[in-house]
Protein backbone atom coordinates (compact mmCIF):
# COMPACT_ATOMS: atom_id res chain seq x y z
CA UNK A 1 0.00 0.00 0.00
CA UNK A 2 1.49 3.56 -1.13
CA UNK A 3 1.74 6.32 0.74
CA UNK A 4 0.72 9.67 -0.02
CA UNK A 5 2.05 13.13 1.06
CA UNK A 6 0.85 16.89 0.59
CA UNK A 7 2.23 19.79 2.56
CA UNK A 8 0.47 23.17 2.69
CA UNK A 9 1.76 26.42 4.36
CA UNK A 10 -1.20 28.68 6.18
CA UNK A 11 -0.58 32.29 5.80
CA UNK A 12 -1.52 33.58 9.52
CA UNK A 13 0.81 35.68 11.39
CA UNK A 14 -0.90 34.47 14.64
CA UNK A 15 -0.02 30.48 13.56
CA UNK A 16 2.64 29.22 15.41
CA UNK A 17 2.89 26.17 13.38
CA UNK A 18 2.04 26.68 9.72
CA UNK A 19 3.24 24.31 7.81
CA UNK A 20 0.67 20.53 7.52
CA UNK A 21 1.72 17.54 6.45
CA UNK A 22 -0.81 15.06 4.95
CA UNK A 23 -0.92 11.76 4.51
CA UNK A 24 -2.85 9.35 3.25
CA UNK A 25 -2.57 5.34 2.67
CA UNK A 26 -3.47 3.53 -0.66
CA UNK A 27 -7.48 4.29 -1.63
CA UNK A 28 -8.33 5.17 1.56
CA UNK A 29 -10.57 8.12 2.02
CA UNK A 30 -9.01 8.90 5.84
CA UNK A 31 -5.77 11.38 6.00
CA UNK A 32 -3.21 11.68 9.10
CA UNK A 33 -1.61 15.38 9.72
CA UNK A 34 1.10 16.64 11.38
CA UNK A 35 2.00 20.45 11.94
CA UNK A 36 4.64 22.26 11.98
CA UNK A 37 6.56 25.25 12.64
CA UNK A 38 9.05 25.60 9.65
CA UNK A 39 9.11 24.14 6.34
CA UNK A 40 12.18 22.06 7.15
CA UNK A 41 11.13 20.33 10.03
CA UNK A 42 8.12 19.55 7.16
CA UNK A 43 10.16 18.06 4.34
CA UNK A 44 11.91 15.89 7.40
CA UNK A 45 9.31 14.46 9.03
CA UNK A 46 8.12 13.40 5.08
CA UNK A 47 11.68 11.88 4.97
CA UNK A 48 11.70 9.83 8.01
CA UNK A 49 8.34 8.51 7.03
CA UNK A 50 8.98 7.73 3.31
CA UNK A 51 12.42 6.30 3.68
CA UNK A 52 11.70 4.48 7.39
CA UNK A 53 12.53 0.97 6.46
CA UNK A 54 15.35 2.18 4.55
CA UNK A 55 16.78 3.92 6.99
CA UNK A 56 15.99 0.34 9.27
CA UNK A 57 17.48 -1.42 6.57
CA UNK A 58 20.93 0.79 5.97
CA UNK A 59 20.77 0.74 9.86
CA UNK A 60 21.13 -3.62 9.59
CA UNK A 61 23.93 -3.04 7.04
CA UNK A 62 25.70 -0.83 9.04
CA UNK A 63 25.83 2.22 7.01
CA UNK A 64 25.75 5.70 8.37
CA UNK A 65 23.37 8.18 6.37
CA UNK A 66 21.91 11.92 6.34
CA UNK A 67 18.40 12.41 4.61
CA UNK A 68 18.78 16.22 3.09
CA UNK A 69 15.75 17.34 1.70
CA UNK A 70 15.38 15.66 -1.72
CA UNK A 71 19.23 14.32 -1.43
CA UNK A 72 20.50 10.70 0.77
CA UNK A 73 24.14 10.71 1.35
CA UNK A 74 25.23 7.35 2.50
CA UNK A 75 28.76 5.82 3.91
CA UNK A 76 30.12 2.98 4.94
CA UNK A 77 33.24 1.06 5.46
CA UNK A 78 35.65 -1.58 3.46
CA UNK A 79 36.80 -4.57 5.17
CA UNK A 80 40.31 -2.96 4.86
CA UNK A 81 38.82 0.15 6.32
CA UNK A 82 38.24 2.37 3.27
CA UNK A 83 35.83 5.02 3.44
CA UNK A 84 33.10 4.28 0.58
CA UNK A 85 30.49 7.51 0.33
CA UNK A 86 27.86 7.97 -2.15
CA UNK A 87 25.35 10.36 -2.89
CA UNK A 88 21.40 9.26 -3.92
CA UNK A 89 19.77 12.69 -5.36
CA UNK A 90 16.91 14.40 -6.80
CA UNK A 91 14.09 12.12 -4.87
CA UNK A 92 11.82 14.78 -4.98
CA UNK A 93 8.82 15.45 -3.07
CA UNK A 94 6.27 14.80 -5.30
CA UNK A 95 7.13 11.15 -4.91
CA UNK A 96 4.95 8.43 -2.98
CA UNK A 97 6.47 6.60 -0.51
CA UNK A 98 6.84 3.44 -3.16
CA UNK A 99 8.12 5.87 -5.64
CA UNK A 100 10.51 7.21 -3.35
CA UNK A 101 12.33 4.05 -2.46
CA UNK A 102 12.27 3.08 -6.33
CA UNK A 103 13.89 5.62 -7.22
CA UNK A 104 16.55 5.13 -4.33
CA UNK A 105 16.84 1.54 -5.71
CA UNK A 106 17.59 2.36 -9.51
CA UNK A 107 20.29 4.87 -8.57
CA UNK A 108 21.75 1.75 -5.77
CA UNK A 109 21.51 -0.68 -9.31
CA UNK A 110 23.62 1.74 -11.10
CA UNK A 111 26.04 2.09 -8.58
CA UNK A 112 26.43 -1.41 -8.12
CA UNK A 113 26.88 -1.91 -12.24
CA UNK A 114 29.49 0.68 -12.62
CA UNK A 115 31.73 -0.65 -9.92
CA UNK A 116 34.57 -2.16 -11.06
CA UNK A 117 36.77 -3.85 -8.39
CA UNK A 118 39.82 -3.98 -10.66
CA UNK A 119 39.59 -0.28 -11.17
CA UNK A 120 39.07 0.58 -7.54
CA UNK A 121 41.81 -1.19 -6.10
CA UNK A 122 44.77 -0.17 -8.67
CA UNK A 123 43.35 3.92 -7.77
CA UNK A 124 43.74 2.92 -4.14
CA UNK A 125 46.56 1.43 -3.81
CA UNK A 126 48.94 2.84 -1.60
CA UNK A 127 52.31 4.55 -2.11
CA UNK A 128 54.58 1.34 -0.86
CA UNK A 129 55.97 -1.66 -2.62
CA UNK A 130 53.33 -4.19 -2.27
CA UNK A 131 53.27 -8.48 -2.42
CA UNK A 132 51.38 -10.41 -5.01
CA UNK A 133 48.99 -11.12 -1.92
CA UNK A 134 48.59 -7.88 -0.33
CA UNK A 135 47.40 -6.68 -4.28
CA UNK A 136 45.28 -9.77 -4.17
CA UNK A 137 43.67 -8.29 -0.88
CA UNK A 138 42.90 -5.19 -2.31
CA UNK A 139 41.13 -6.64 -5.50
CA UNK A 140 39.36 -8.65 -2.95
CA UNK A 141 38.31 -5.81 -1.24
CA UNK A 142 36.95 -4.16 -4.26
CA UNK A 143 34.78 -7.54 -4.65
CA UNK A 144 33.34 -6.97 -1.12
CA UNK A 145 32.51 -3.38 -1.62
CA UNK A 146 30.73 -4.93 -5.08
CA UNK A 147 28.29 -7.20 -2.52
CA UNK A 148 27.95 -4.78 0.28
CA UNK A 149 26.44 -2.33 -2.60
CA UNK A 150 24.59 -5.64 -4.08
CA UNK A 151 23.32 -6.58 -0.67
CA UNK A 152 21.55 -2.83 -0.08
CA UNK A 153 20.08 -3.23 -3.81
CA UNK A 154 18.41 -6.43 -2.74
CA UNK A 155 16.93 -5.18 0.99
CA UNK A 156 15.39 -1.94 -1.02
CA UNK A 157 13.78 -4.86 -3.74
CA UNK A 158 12.55 -6.45 -0.44
CA UNK A 159 11.04 -3.01 1.03
CA UNK A 160 8.90 -2.17 -2.65
CA UNK A 161 8.12 -5.78 -2.44
CA UNK A 162 6.48 -5.55 1.17
CA UNK A 163 5.24 -2.08 0.49
CA UNK A 164 3.31 -2.98 -2.33
CA UNK A 165 1.81 -5.94 -1.12
CA UNK A 166 1.00 -4.39 2.65
CA UNK A 167 3.87 -6.26 4.61
CA UNK A 168 5.76 -5.06 7.22
CA UNK A 169 9.46 -5.21 6.54
CA UNK A 170 11.86 -6.28 8.92
CA UNK A 171 15.69 -6.64 8.49
CA UNK A 172 17.04 -9.81 9.11
CA UNK A 173 20.50 -9.65 9.73
CA UNK A 174 22.75 -10.99 6.59
CA UNK A 175 25.24 -14.23 7.43
CA UNK A 176 28.75 -13.37 8.15
CA UNK A 177 30.63 -14.83 5.71
CA UNK A 178 34.12 -16.49 6.62
CA UNK A 179 36.78 -15.17 4.83
CA UNK A 180 40.71 -15.20 5.10
CA UNK A 181 41.77 -11.62 4.30
CA UNK A 182 43.18 -9.70 6.94
CA UNK A 183 43.31 -6.10 7.52
CA UNK A 184 47.15 -5.34 6.55
CA UNK A 185 47.99 -3.73 9.82
CA UNK A 186 47.23 -7.27 11.58
CA UNK A 187 49.62 -8.69 9.05
CA UNK A 188 51.99 -6.61 9.61
CA UNK A 189 51.69 -6.92 13.39
CA UNK A 190 51.95 -11.05 13.52
CA UNK A 191 55.18 -10.52 11.65
CA UNK A 192 56.63 -8.21 14.07
CA UNK A 193 55.95 -10.72 16.14
CA UNK A 194 57.55 -13.30 15.00
CA UNK A 195 60.53 -11.18 14.25
CA UNK A 196 60.96 -9.97 17.96
CA UNK A 197 64.48 -8.14 16.96
CA UNK A 198 62.31 -5.99 14.05
CA UNK A 199 59.83 -5.49 16.40
CA UNK A 200 62.21 -4.55 19.19
CA UNK A 201 64.24 -2.05 16.48
CA UNK A 202 60.50 -0.33 15.34
CA UNK A 203 59.61 0.09 19.14
CA UNK A 204 62.43 2.17 20.17
CA UNK A 205 62.38 4.18 16.99
CA UNK A 206 58.65 5.04 17.06
CA UNK A 207 59.28 5.57 21.09
CA UNK A 208 56.50 3.30 21.99
CA UNK A 209 56.78 0.16 23.85
CA UNK A 210 56.38 -3.29 21.93
CA UNK A 211 53.05 -4.02 23.91
CA UNK A 212 51.42 -0.54 22.79
CA UNK A 213 52.85 -0.97 19.07
CA UNK A 214 51.20 -4.13 18.43
CA UNK A 215 47.99 -3.30 20.01
CA UNK A 216 47.48 -0.43 18.03
CA UNK A 217 48.72 -2.30 14.96
CA UNK A 218 45.79 -5.04 15.69
CA UNK A 219 42.83 -2.53 16.44
CA UNK A 220 40.80 -2.24 13.98
CA UNK A 221 41.49 0.81 11.95
CA UNK A 222 41.52 2.23 8.86
CA UNK A 223 44.67 3.43 6.70
CA UNK A 224 43.39 6.46 6.08
CA UNK A 225 42.39 7.70 9.41
CA UNK A 226 44.61 10.83 10.87
CA UNK A 227 45.53 12.14 13.70
CA UNK A 228 45.43 16.09 15.11
CA UNK A 229 45.51 16.60 19.20
CA UNK A 230 44.61 12.99 19.54
CA UNK A 231 41.37 13.31 17.52
CA UNK A 232 40.76 10.55 14.88
CA UNK A 233 39.68 12.12 11.07
CA UNK A 234 38.85 9.71 8.55
CA UNK A 235 40.31 10.94 5.09
CA UNK A 236 37.51 11.28 2.62
CA UNK A 237 39.63 12.91 -0.15
CA UNK A 238 42.94 13.94 -0.07
CA UNK A 239 45.61 15.82 -2.34
CA UNK A 240 48.77 14.85 -1.39
CA UNK A 241 51.13 17.87 -3.47
CA UNK A 242 48.81 20.49 -2.36
CA UNK A 243 48.54 19.04 1.20
CA UNK A 244 44.70 19.30 1.13
CA UNK A 245 42.40 16.64 2.83
CA UNK A 246 38.36 16.63 3.61
CA UNK A 247 38.46 15.12 6.85
CA UNK A 248 35.23 13.85 8.79
CA UNK A 249 35.60 13.98 12.92
CA UNK A 250 35.10 10.36 14.09
CA UNK A 251 34.07 11.95 17.44
CA UNK A 252 31.71 14.65 16.54
CA UNK A 253 30.80 13.66 12.55
CA UNK A 254 31.76 16.87 11.57
CA UNK A 255 33.21 17.52 8.30
CA UNK A 256 35.79 19.74 7.78
CA UNK A 257 38.92 21.25 4.94
CA UNK A 258 42.47 20.50 6.49
CA UNK A 259 44.95 22.77 5.01
CA UNK A 260 48.91 23.00 5.10
CA UNK A 261 48.70 19.01 6.28
CA UNK A 262 52.10 18.07 7.66
CA UNK A 263 52.83 14.55 6.10
CA UNK A 264 55.46 13.23 9.00
CA UNK A 265 52.78 13.97 11.67
CA UNK A 266 49.52 14.16 9.90
CA UNK A 267 48.31 17.51 11.40
CA UNK A 268 47.44 20.80 10.18
CA UNK A 269 47.49 24.82 10.91
CA UNK A 270 43.89 25.63 9.68
CA UNK A 271 40.71 24.41 8.49
CA UNK A 272 38.61 26.32 5.94
CA UNK A 273 35.20 24.86 6.93
CA UNK A 274 33.50 22.83 9.63
CA UNK A 275 29.77 21.61 8.51
CA UNK A 276 27.69 18.84 9.40
CA UNK A 277 26.89 18.89 5.69
CA UNK A 278 29.05 16.83 3.42
CA UNK A 279 28.35 18.33 0.60
CA UNK A 280 29.42 21.59 1.96
CA UNK A 281 32.84 20.20 2.72
CA UNK A 282 32.81 18.84 -1.01
CA UNK A 283 32.66 21.98 -2.74
CA UNK A 284 35.06 23.99 -0.68
CA UNK A 285 37.56 21.13 -1.04
CA UNK A 286 36.99 20.93 -4.65
CA UNK A 287 37.30 25.50 -4.69
CA UNK A 288 40.75 24.89 -2.88
CA UNK A 289 42.00 22.19 -4.73
CA UNK A 290 41.32 23.56 -7.81
CA UNK A 291 43.06 26.95 -6.17
CA UNK A 292 39.75 28.88 -6.50
CA UNK A 293 38.30 29.43 -3.19
CA UNK A 294 36.00 32.09 -3.44
CA UNK A 295 35.82 33.05 0.46
CA UNK A 296 33.67 35.91 0.07
CA UNK A 297 31.08 33.58 -1.84
CA UNK A 298 31.01 30.34 0.60
CA UNK A 299 30.54 33.57 3.44
CA UNK A 300 27.47 34.27 1.96
CA UNK A 301 26.30 30.37 1.30
CA UNK A 302 26.93 30.14 4.86
CA UNK A 303 25.60 32.97 5.93
CA UNK A 304 22.08 31.61 3.96
CA UNK A 305 22.52 28.17 5.41
CA UNK A 306 22.38 29.54 8.55
CA UNK A 307 19.03 31.95 7.99
CA UNK A 308 17.52 29.55 5.19
CA UNK A 309 17.40 26.20 7.01
CA UNK A 310 15.11 24.85 4.65
CA UNK A 311 16.14 25.69 1.58
CA UNK A 312 18.08 23.21 -0.61
CA UNK A 313 21.87 23.63 -0.89
CA UNK A 314 21.79 23.54 -4.69
CA UNK A 315 19.46 26.46 -4.85
CA UNK A 316 21.12 28.50 -2.12
CA UNK A 317 24.64 28.10 -4.51
CA UNK A 318 22.44 29.17 -7.34
CA UNK A 319 21.37 31.85 -5.57
CA UNK A 320 24.59 33.08 -4.55
CA UNK A 321 26.16 32.49 -8.32
CA UNK A 322 23.29 34.66 -9.66
CA UNK A 323 24.29 37.13 -6.87
CA UNK A 324 27.45 37.45 -8.09
CA UNK A 325 26.77 37.74 -11.41
CA UNK A 326 24.70 40.94 -10.31
CA UNK A 327 27.11 42.00 -7.87
CA UNK A 328 29.57 42.57 -10.44
CA UNK A 329 27.60 44.70 -12.48
CA UNK A 330 26.84 47.28 -9.67
CA UNK A 331 28.49 50.48 -10.83
CA UNK A 332 31.33 51.85 -8.06
CA UNK A 333 28.74 54.53 -6.36
CA UNK A 334 26.02 51.80 -5.82
CA UNK A 335 28.70 49.17 -5.04
CA UNK A 336 29.70 51.54 -1.96
CA UNK A 337 25.75 50.63 -0.34
CA UNK A 338 25.43 47.18 -1.63
CA UNK A 339 27.22 43.91 -0.59
CA UNK A 340 26.82 39.90 -1.70
CA UNK A 341 25.94 38.61 1.48
CA UNK A 342 22.60 42.11 1.09
CA UNK A 343 21.71 41.15 -2.39
CA UNK A 344 22.04 37.21 -1.94
CA UNK A 345 19.55 37.73 1.21
CA UNK A 346 17.43 39.56 -1.22
CA UNK A 347 16.90 36.99 -3.71
CA UNK A 348 16.84 34.18 -1.28
CA UNK A 349 13.63 36.26 0.19
CA UNK A 350 12.02 36.56 -3.34
CA UNK A 351 12.50 32.83 -4.03
CA UNK A 352 11.48 32.14 -0.56
CA UNK A 353 8.27 34.21 -0.22
CA UNK A 354 7.05 32.53 -3.66
CA UNK A 355 7.37 29.14 -2.26
CA UNK A 356 9.17 27.89 -5.41
CA UNK A 357 10.91 25.41 -3.51
CA UNK A 358 7.39 23.68 -1.97
CA UNK A 359 6.62 23.10 -5.68
CA UNK A 360 9.23 21.61 -6.66
CA UNK A 361 11.04 24.47 -8.40
CA UNK A 362 14.76 25.12 -8.67
CA UNK A 363 15.68 28.10 -8.40
CA UNK A 364 17.33 27.80 -12.16
CA UNK A 365 13.85 27.44 -13.09
CA UNK A 366 12.09 29.76 -11.16
CA UNK A 367 10.90 33.55 -12.44
CA UNK A 368 13.50 35.19 -10.09
CA UNK A 369 16.13 33.97 -11.78
CA UNK A 370 14.69 34.93 -15.53
CA UNK A 371 14.48 38.64 -14.33
CA UNK A 372 16.74 40.94 -15.90
CA UNK A 373 20.08 42.44 -14.11
CA UNK A 374 18.68 45.92 -13.31
CA UNK A 375 14.81 44.46 -12.58
CA UNK A 376 16.40 42.75 -9.44
CA UNK A 377 18.41 45.74 -8.49
CA UNK A 378 15.82 48.19 -9.04
CA UNK A 379 13.75 46.16 -6.75
CA UNK A 380 16.59 45.48 -4.05
CA UNK A 381 17.35 49.14 -3.86
CA UNK A 382 13.80 49.98 -3.72
CA UNK A 383 13.91 47.53 -0.68
CA UNK A 384 16.57 48.66 0.92
CA UNK A 385 15.19 52.07 0.79
CA UNK A 386 12.45 51.28 2.69
CA UNK A 387 13.91 49.55 5.12
CA UNK A 388 15.76 53.09 5.52
CA UNK A 389 12.76 55.04 6.07
CA UNK A 390 11.24 52.82 8.63
CA UNK A 391 14.10 53.38 10.50
CA UNK A 392 14.08 56.75 10.53
CA UNK A 393 10.68 56.96 11.19
CA UNK A 394 10.88 55.12 14.03
CA UNK A 395 13.76 57.34 15.29
CA UNK A 396 11.41 60.59 14.92
CA UNK A 397 9.10 58.83 17.12
CA UNK A 398 11.53 57.97 19.79
CA UNK A 399 12.52 62.02 19.56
Amino acid sequence: MDTYYTINRTYDEYENEPYTVTMKKGDDNKTYSEKFRTEFEAYSYINDSRFYEVFQALDGLGWAYSANGVDIFTEFTSPLGETIINDFTDITFDYTKIESVQKLKSQMKRTYDKFNAYEFALSNLPDFNLTANDLKDFVEDGKAIKDIYLSAYKELDKIVDCLQNDKQYIFKPHKQQSSRRLNLNNKIANWLVEHQSVLDDLSSYCDIETEELISSLNTKQSPNIIFNNGTPFKVIMRDNENHVALLKNEVSNYYNVACDINDETGEWSNSLVYSQRLEVAKQVYANKTAEKMDYEKYKTIHYLEENHPYLMYDNIQQIVDHAKVIYRSVDDEAGKRTTLEDLSEYIAGLYENEEYQSNGIDYLECPVYSMSDNDILDKFYDNDYNIEDVIEEDEELEL
